[in-house]
């Protein structure tokens, strides 16, 4: 049974020339950071392409993420670094509100003909709609590349991660979770009006999957998830307790919590 449709960005969803897109963006990032290292920014653009190769190379054997280790041949090559706040906001600022623009001009981005339709036949289905693309980029690149594309973030009301099966006082959205079986069974409802999620709550709160609209309820399973805002605060509710930010992400932690009960006590036993 097909559950979920796997989309590669570049050259299925989006048109490009990625190598002008490179040129373009190190050209811009070089001169941001000269001005702010008071450095030649023809000094920068060498230890970029050696950041990037290191990221991309097929051999590597270190156990360091994309960002590290590109922040780290980065500083290695120039003395910059580019996790100090003050330049990592820089950059941060530079990729979200200036490399959105880079669409036209040699870079020729635009997207695939007949993507879009391609994606919304995928949500219609039911089914849940993945994207792949290249790890080099940062996700606020990768952002921009979307839009391009024509692909927009889904616009989600609620999201719900539930490694058991109640809260709120007896809510059990998803009674197949259990508290040992290692994944995050993750609740996506969208963007709907409070009246109709009115009426889809007694259901939602039963874990009635199959009496839900599927074009505005999805579940998928995972050991991380994290959620981004552009626009406004996301609030995140843990047991009760409220926090407020545009990023949140949840990973499940393996084996850390020991519980103890009565004998006999199962806390699955009121799994489905």
């Amino acid at each position: 049974m097909i559950r979920a449709v796997l989309f590669d960005l570049d050259d299925t969803l989006l048109r490009l020339n990625l190598t002008a897109f490179i040129v373009r963006y190190v050209a811009g990032a070089s001169r941001l950071l000269g001005e702010a290292a008071r450095t030649s920014p023809a000094a920068l653009g060498v230890p970029f392409v050696r950041s990037l190769l290191a990221i991309d190379a097929q051999d590597r054997a270190d156990s360091l993420t994309n960002e590290q280790l590109f922040n780290q041949t980065f500083q290695a090559a120039s003395g910059i670094p580019l996790d100090d706040p003050v330049i990592h906001d820089l950059i941060d600022y530079y990729e979200r509100e200036v490399v959105p623009g880079f669409a036209g001009g040699i870079v020729a981005a635009r997207p695939v003909e007949g993507a879009r339709e391609a994606i919304d036949a995928v949500w219609d289905a039911g089914l849940v709609c993945a994207l792949a693309t290249n790890p080099t980029f940062s996700l606020a690149c990768d952002r921009a590349r979307m839009e391009w594309a024509g692909v927009h973030v889904d616009d989600f009301a609620l999201v719900s991660m539930c490694n058991g099966r109640y809260y709120g006082g007896g809510s059990t959205p998803v009674p197949e979770a259990r508290m040992n079986d290692g994944v995050l069974h993750t609740v996506l409802v969208k963007n709907i009006s409070k009246l109709r999620f009115a009426r889809l709550f007694p259901d939602y709160s039963a874990g009635n999957h199959e009496k839900l609209p599927k074009d505005v309820v999805r579940f998928s399973t995972a050991k991380v998830v994290r959620i981004h805002s552009d626009d406004g605060d996301i609030v995140t509710c843990l047991d009760g307790e409220c926090s407020h930010s545009h990023d949140v992400t949840l990973r499940l932690a393996d084996k850390k919590l020991n519980f103890f009960g009565p004998a006999g006590c199962d806390p699955n036993a009121t799994a489905r």
